[in-house]
């Protein structure tokens, strides 16, 4: 028997109609399954089981999967209120139908075949409204003859779909609750649920043409070179292509635009990325590059502005291209001794040995090194810079040194005549016995092993005994303020003290023969000061200061600790600085969180009860020096359940709502205790659990509904939905009931309307 009547409009399924299989709690799958088209789930997360998707990707609750489940519910409600062409019975195997609206008051069945007949109608649309649920038994089959599209097949269902193993079916499945297929069951169409739907090695097909692009392969690129512009073709869909980067990341500086890709890189490595075309129907192809970046050829080294030895040397470092902040590097030990690079490109510092180096600098960013040379020529240099006073016949030595040279150094005298009694040597050693108390002039030169030369002027002073105090200096403290003033005496006033502040502990320095300031590292420091009196005639110490280390204070020095979380474990240690190893901690002030106890300086177990907590810590090292912190901790809530409260309900409409849990440590289990309203069920599907269902009764019912997570912790929250009148207009026995029920509860309802099957 061939029935028919008028072919209706489809419906529109908007964002739903790139999705071969969208669940609204759940999708899950069991042995293995092959889905042609998108993959997802609103307002659920949870997709799990073997599905390998031969076109499409997969959308988990994001913007895209929420908003084709709400244009699959739209499209429903739309196929719901279309006008029956005609009312079957259960079972549709063996019926020939043409187009046209076919309603079932309550559950359908397929037992054998079903054939569509379009009369060569290429648009002809098929809509089937069951009121119930739709059975498929194993084996059945949905054929379509003359030309027709399973796209333009809708099968509405206002309960569950269940298709048998072995079932060849065609459409697009819009189910009010959950899609299920037994094993070897196949879809040409789309599977579109409010409740889960379970998969097991089916074959779901968006009745997608596989569009495939070209080329195969990409070519690879070199940094700072523009890259062989490339345009992606597709084939196999509809209408216009778009192009997208479905999954990896372009290089850096490649850009993707209209099928289009170019630019120039600027960063080396392998780059594997997914290009996606998708044609004017929704349906999409994509393909797997992996694109090689490389450095530029090695050239010859890129030669330095020259830099002198013993001499500040500052040089910035260029990129090799794109847009910064760039970071560079040099391998440690390859730089010229004294010069340092920082990580923006400053190649900076003071080069102590003359040479010819070439080394190698890396632009972190591009991933690509490129090779310097720098020529660091000799500057010698002779100290001291004068020389000390001897006791009148006094036989006494001192040295001279040279720097910023290639040893080994040869001293000689250039010009002028040492005085009486002054003798040089060769490796710069200057011995004198003093008999004349005026001073003489005298140049001295040193050549090093390379040649170079540096000279100074000397005057010998005039036979002086110019006492220093005080003999020693006191040490001093890391953080604590250091004042002390060095004295001439047994000369003739005013004197002058040159020593070397590099020389000095770190933040120290000296003005006018006074030491001073606040030292910053702990050490001994020993240096040389020379005393010289109005005359000329000079003495020369040697000091030495230690430092010693800093008080001890605690770590971290913020007072805030990091939070922690009720049931969850915690642990936070707390260490010390400038304190002598092995050091103990102890609780000095206020109380720790309940559940959390300190031990070997280590805060930890696991918090019972939320709040903030302060307390003092206080660390004693080995020599008994000791120190403390202050310190607040926040124990934060563990899981709680959203939202605080449920809508009410109305009788005869279904009803949807979804609790979640948050915080804690999944995963989590729920509970329910109390009755939900007639008609309404509870689904946990942890994180979330789903309250839905067509309520039946009017009345308020109160439940409480109690997670636990992982640790054990459990959060309970009491709900109440109240079910009153006022829903969709119904007549027929729908609306006889439902009076019923009203008045039986104190209500009173008058409603007009038409009850659509």
């Amino acid at each position: 028997m061939l029935l028919r009547g008028q072919s209706p409009a489809p419906p529109s399924l908007g964002a739903a109609d790139s999705f071969a299989v969208l669940g609204g709690s759940s999708v899950t799958s069991t042995g293995s399954t092959v889905v042609t088209g998108n993959l997802g789930v609103s307002p659920g997360n949870s997709i799990s089981g073997s599905i390998t998707m031969k076109v499409g990707a997969t959308y988990r609750n994001d913007s895209l999967a929420r908003q084709a489940q709400r244009d699959a519910t739209s499209a429903y409600n739309d196929l719901a209120g279309r006008t029956c062409t005609a009312n079957l019975s259960a079972d549709l195997g063996g019926m020939t139908l043409g187009p046209g609206v076919y309603c079932f008051t309550s559950t359908a069945q397929l037992t054998g075949t079903l054939i569509l007949d379009p009369a060569n109608d290429p648009n002809a649309v098929w809509i089937f409204r069951i009121g119930g649920t739709l059975t498929t038994a194993p084996g059945s089959s949905v054929v379509l003859l003359n030309g027709g599209y399973e796209g333009n097949i809708f099968w509405q269902v206002d309960d569950s779909v269940t298709l048998g193993a072995g079932t060849a079916f065609l459409g697009n499945v819009l189910a009010h609750k959950d899609i299920t297929l037994h094993s070897g069951a196949n879809v040409s169409g789309r599977l579109l649920a409010q409740g889960v739907v379970s998969l097991a090695d089916n074959n779901v097909s968006l009745c997608c043409d596989l569009i495939t692009l070209s080329p195969a392969t990409l070519p690879n690129g070199t940094i700072c070179t523009v890259y062989s512009t490339t345009t992606f073709v597709a084939s196999g869909g509809t209408g216009q292509y778009t192009f997208s980067v479905s999954s990896g990341t372009l290089p850096d500086g490649l850009v993707l635009i209209g099928g289009t890709l170019s630019g120039t890189p600027t960063k080396k490595g392998t780059f594997p990325v997914t290009v996606t075309a998708t044609d004017s129907h929704g349906c999409s192809g994509n393909r797997l590059y992996v694109i090689d970046i490389g450095c530029p050829p090695d050239g010859p080294p890129i030669p330095l502005p020259l830099a002198k030895a013993c001499e500040a040397y500052c040089q910035k470092i260029t990129p090799n291209c794109g847009v910064g902040p760039h970071t560079f590097s040099a391998l440690p030990g390859t730089l010229p001794a004294g010069l340092i690079l920082s990580s923006d490109g400053m190649l900076c510092g003071t080069p102590t040995t003359p040479g010819d180096y070439t080394f190698t600098i890396t632009d972190e960013t591009s991933g690509c090194p490129r090779r310097y040379s720098l020529q660091v020529v000799c500057n010698i240099t002779i100290s001291p810079e004068t020389l000390q006073a001897g006791t009148a016949c006094v036989f006494a030595c001192q040295t001279l040194t040279a720097s910023c040279g290639t040893p080994p150094y040869t001293f000689s005298v250039s010009s002028g005549t040492p005085p009486a009694g002054v003798t040089i040597s060769p490796d710069g050693m200057l011995c004198e016995t003093p008999t004349t108390p005026v001073g003489s002039t005298f140049t001295v030169t040193a050549t090093d092993a390379k040649g170079c030369t540096g000279s100074r002027t000397y005057t010998v002073p005039a036979a002086c005994n110019v006492t220093i105090s005080p003999a020693t200096l006191p040490n001093g403290t890391v953080g604590a303020l250091y004042d002390q003033t060095i004295t001439g005496s047994c000369g003739t006033g005013p004197y002058t003290c040159s020593l070397t502040d590099a020389l000095l502990p770190a933040g120290l320095t000296h003005t006018n023969c006074r030491i001073s300031g606040t030292p910053t590292t702990a050490a001994c420091y020993t240096f040389p000061v020379t005393v010289k009196d109005a005359n000329g005639c000079s003495s020369i110490i040697s000091y030495t200061i230690c430092v010693d280390p800093c008080p001890i204070t605690t770590s971290p020095p913020l007072p805030t600790l990091p939070d922690a979380s009720v049931c969850v474990p915690y642990t936070h240690t707390i260490t010390a600085s400038c304190a002598t190893a092995p050091y103990t901690c102890s609780l000095t002030d206020g109380t720790l969180p309940s559940g959390l106890g300190l031990a070997n300086c280590t805060i930890s177990g696991t918090p019972t009860t939320a709040g903030l907590s302060m307390f003092t810590i206080t660390v004693t090292d080995a020599a008994s020096n000791s120190g403390f912190g202050k310190y607040t901790l926040l124990v934060t809530q563990g899981v709680v359940l959203s939202p605080a409260a449920l809508p009410s309900g109305t009788p005869g409409a279904p009803y949807n709502e979804v609790i979640t849990a948050n915080g804690g440590t999944g995963p989590y289990t729920f509970l329910l205790s109390g009755s939900l309203p007639p008609g309404l069920s509870f689904t946990p599907t942890p994180p979330t659990a789903t309250i839905s269902g067509t309520p039946t009764t009017v009345g308020c019912f109160p439940f409480t509904v109690t997670v636990t997570d992982a640790n054990g912790c459990s959060t309970s929250v009491t709900y109440t939905i109240c079910v009153v009148a006022g829903g969709p207009a119904l007549s027929g026995w729908g609306m006889v009931v439902l009076s019923i029920l009203l008045v039986g509860a104190g209500f009173v309802m008058v409603s007009k309307g038409d009850l659509h099957a």
